[in-house]
This record gives structure tokens, sequence and C-alpha cells, in this order.
């Protein structure tokens, strides 16, 4: 179990809007169950959050980790730095109106460390 204190990264959920401090350099810190602290600086939301820390070290895919739905309400941890270097894909969807480039229609995670 981890808490991420102050500003993690959190998607649009439930249609609640996200109150987004990009930018502005406010310190975070995610607190692990055993007492560990890992203290940085927030992109996205600002609220805390508690929830299970899971990590990918894919290199790409991130967009399709976000969205999928197997993390929901966890917080995903990317072990790889270049997150956001490619952007985010458009909404294509394919022949059967799915989305192509995303695993659901909204981001599932709780919040995001990189």
């Amino acid at each position: 179990m981890a808490t991420v204190t102050e500003s993690p990264l959190h998607g649009k959920q439930s249609g609640t809007p996200v109150d987004s401090t990009a930018g502005q350099g406010v310190r975070a810190a995610l607190r692990l169950k055993t007492g560990q602290t890992f203290q940085g600086e927030s992109f996205g939301a600002n609220r805390s959050i508690t929830g299970e820390a899971v990590f990918t070290t894919s290199l790409v895919g991130y967009p399709e980790s976000m969205t999928d739905p197997s993390y929901r309400g966890q917080i995903l941890v990317f072990t790889q730095p270049l997150i956001g270097n490619y952007g985010v894909p458009a909404n294509t969807k394919d022949e059967f109106g799915l989305l192509k480039y995303f695993e659901s229609e909204q981001v599932q995670v709780s919040g995001i460390v990189v």
C-alpha cells in the first residue's frame, strides 16, 4: 500500500474535473506502507490518494498502461524516465468503434510516478 500526498497525477474519473498544477513545481511525496518516503515534484492534479503501488518497465505504451482497467485505482510507477516523449495519440477508433491506442475511454490509474 502506498500513499501519494500533495499533488499526484490523477486522470479524469467519474466526470470529476482535474485541477492541474502542471509546471508549478509542487512538492509531493510517495509514502510506502513500510514507512519509506520518496520526495519529488508533482505535475498533475492537486490531491492526496492512497492505493497499491505497481510498476511497469515498458519503454513505450504509456497511454495504454494508464488507460488499462487492470490498473484501476492503483498508483502506476514508470521505471523509464522517457514517459511523455512521443505525446498522447489521437482518439482514433478502429473498424469496430474501439479506441486504437487506448485500453479504455479514460485514465484508470489513481496516480502516476515517473
